[in-house]
């Protein structure tokens, strides 16, 4: 997600817009539809077979 900043690369120079991650705290399960929370939001678990 955009911040509206910007981030310099010290390498290059280069000038890029700043960003955060917007990472997911609850998802829905395949087999009840409940809603269930998210065990780590920076490892993403697809269950066997249903990776799209």
């Amino acid at each position: 997600m955009p911040t509206g900043g910007e981030d310099v690369d010290p390498a290059t120079g280069e000038v890029n817009l700043a960003s955060i991650a917007v990472l997911p705290t609850h998802y829905k399960s395949p087999q009840t539809g409940a809603l269930l929370e998210v065990e780590n939001p920076q490892v993403w678990v697809y269950p066997e077979g249903e990776r799209t």
